[in-house]
């Protein structure tokens, strides 16, 4: 028969392992929905219906950077570095909260054992 010592660190240890399941299921999952957010921009420029309307925007002094279809170049360009930007953000994040995460299993751990 084990200890309540040992139990607890049995319970202690499964949670762990539980927290860190959770957590890399989390991570496949936006590692998913990073891939099918690129799969899903490279179909949206790649069928090209907005991309290929040269006209007006060559008129406007500001505008001067889409004549002839480099727009959909600068539209690729910033719309990627925005999804970089949020993919980043959401790392980052995800990344602080799994810091947290192990110090609050461990302070309770400590706790137990007084």
């Amino acid at each position: 028969m084990r200890t309540e010592a040992e139990r607890i660190t049995a319970l202690h240890r499964r949670m762990d392992e539980k927290i860190k399941k959770r957590q890399m299921r989390k991570t496949g999952l936006w590692g998913a929905a990073s891939a099918a957010f690129a799969l899903c921009l490279m179909m949206l420029f790649q069928c090209g219906g907005i991309l290929h309307t040269p006209g007006t925007a060559a008129l406007y002094s500001g505008a001067s950077i889409l004549y002839d279809n480099a727009g959909g170049y600068v539209l690729v360009a910033v719309v990627s570095f925005a999804a970089a930007v949020a993919v980043t953000v959401a790392c980052i994040r995800h990344h602080e909260k799994t810091k947290q995460v192990p110090e609050a299993v461990s302070s309770e751990s400590t706790d137990m054992k007084d």
